[in-house]
């Protein structure tokens, strides 16, 4: 599976899904979101839940393509991100720590490309 990246302006404050059914095995469930860290871009987490229903993913028209099961993914609030002086987006890399019915500690890395949000 493709690692997740997820585009985030800096100004947003949104719920975001973070699909790890790539880094479970075929009957691991998570059972809690122990930690969420981010080597840079200064985005802010909260409001972690892990998915009790299954979550579909909608592609860029608003059509559903795809189901996360039950305890396969998580979702987060994402706030805030610096980008650095002079560039119109940056690469973060985020790595959440699971807690699943198999192993106590497994980690899920992907993506948030934060983008320049200007005032118009």
């Amino acid at each position: 599976m493709t690692p997740q990246l997820i585009e985030k302006r800096t100004r947003d404050v949104r719920t975001f899904t973070v699909d790890c059914r790539g880094v479970l095995n075929q009957n691991e469930q998570i059972v809690a979101v122990s930690t969420i860290l981010i080597d840079s871009g200064g985005i802010t987490f909260s409001s972690v839940l892990v998915n009790t229903a299954p979550l579909p993913l909608y592609d860029a028209n608003g059509s559903a393509f795809d189901t996360i099961p039950i305890g396969r993914g998580f979702q987060a609030v994402f706030s805030g991100g610096v980008i650095p002086p002079a560039s119109p987006w940056s690469i973060c890399i985020v790595r959440a720590q699971l807690q699943t019915n198999q192993n106590a500690n497994v980690e899920a890395t992907f993506g948030v490309k934060l983008l320049d949000n200007p005032s118009f």
